[in-house]
């Protein structure tokens, strides 16, 4: 049966993992904080859709309803939730969100509990559920206290540049970029030094922030992010073969670098980060490359998501992925470097834009 909302202002909700026997390993019960990122997200998709004239998300006043899967067993089952945030015209604009949103959070959950295999074991397999029910109603399978659903202080406006797109020039798609979707501009010295960066230590993780705009094209109203900086962290950062982790001096720094490149212009935001993956395709692996041999090498891991989630949460955030493996660009048709976005609040890889500065 589809899910439908339930508009209620005192719903609570709670996010469960549970096996394949529906025995419930952990839980939590989800605080304003975990919605912050939908919240905006709906704002900017009412902003990029010409339903408010600037960005500027007020998580207090937005309301969360849970979209309910009407299973008789469990009355308080939701198959995800939907934001709705106030107009100027006085009407409601409304953005729906899978379960998946959670994602980075079950794996924050999941992370602790012992490893369990075992072959046709139903228990093997975990699953994770949200729950949603009324402040004076009992939690379906915990008995924590309630967490009040109010969405804390305004947040501060966007600037919007406003550019002409014809002004990027010639632009080369890459990856399908899908109408609807919000259009990623990448400059092509930033895809260039994202793979050089890659090449230069190809045994172990290396990164960088990203600094751009997002802009407005006066003519066609298009709202669309521009990346026009790739600040170098590798002498900052700390990486092996599987993580990246970014540090104090890099922020400084893609703080410093922003601030030079300002000249006239507003200076540019801190738009998201760019790291490589060092993983190799198989020497069996045929080509053109399958695609789910793609997938191993240029996906985000776990900790990607979970620290995208965290640290480039806004819904303009963009992320790019340098691979290292030379046999990438035959199958894929350019440089090993792809564009990854938000979408309905999940980070998935996007096609975009590449245009010559």
């Amino acid at each position: 049966m589809p899910a439908t909302a339930t508009q209620r202002d005192d719903y609570q909700f709670e996010l469960d993992l549970i096996d394949g026997q529906g025995r419930r390993l952990a839980g939590q019960r989800l605080v304003p904080a975990d919605f912050a990122r939908a919240v905006q997200s709906t704002y900017f998709e009412a902003y990029r859709l010409g339903r408010c004239g600037a960005y500027a998300p007020r998580l207090d006043a937005a309301r969360i309803d849970p979209l309910f899967v009407h299973i008789a067993d469990h009355p308080s089952r939701s198959d995800g939730f939907r934001v709705g945030v106030p107009l100027p015209s006085g009407e409601t604009f409304y953005s729906e969100f899978a379960l998946r949103y959670f994602a980075p959070e079950v794996d924050r959950l999941r992370a602790p509990l012992p490893s369990i295999t075992g072959e046709g074991d139903d228990s093997a397999t975990h699953y994770y559920v949200l729950n949603a029910f009324l402040e004076d109603a009992p939690s379906e399978i915990s008995s924590n206290s309630a967490v009040e659903l109010a969405l804390g202080p305004a947040t501060s406006r966007l600037t919007i540049v406003e550019q002409l797109l014809a002004e990027l020039g010639t632009v080369q798609p890459w990856d399908d970029p899908q109408p609807g979707a919000l259009p990623i501009y990448v400059a092509r010295a930033v895809i260039e030094q994202s793979h050089a960066l890659a090449l230069q230590r190809p045994d172990v993780e290396v990164g960088g922030l990203l600094l751009g705009q997002v802009c407005r094209d006066p003519a066609s109203r298009t709202v669309y992010v521009q990346v026009t900086c790739l600040v170098d962290s590798s002498a900052t950062a700390q990486g092996t073969a599987t993580t990246l982790t970014f540090t104090p001096e890099c922020f400084a720094e893609a703080k410093r670098m922003s601030a030079l490149r300002a000249g006239a212009t507003p200076a540019e935001l801190l738009l998201g980060w760019m790291h490589s993956h060092p993983f190799k395709l198989c020497s069996a692996c045929p080509l053109p490359t399958p695609p789910e041999c793609l997938a191993k090498v240029l996906t985000y891991s776990t900790a990607d998501a979970q620290l995208t989630a965290t640290t480039f949460a806004a819904p303009y955030a963009v992320g790019l992925l340098a691979g290292v493996d030379s046999r990438l660009e035959s199958s894929l048709g350019h440089l090993p470097v792809r564009c990854f976005g938000w979408q309905a609040g999940e980070i998935v890889p996007r096609g975009c834009y590449v245009f010559d500065d």
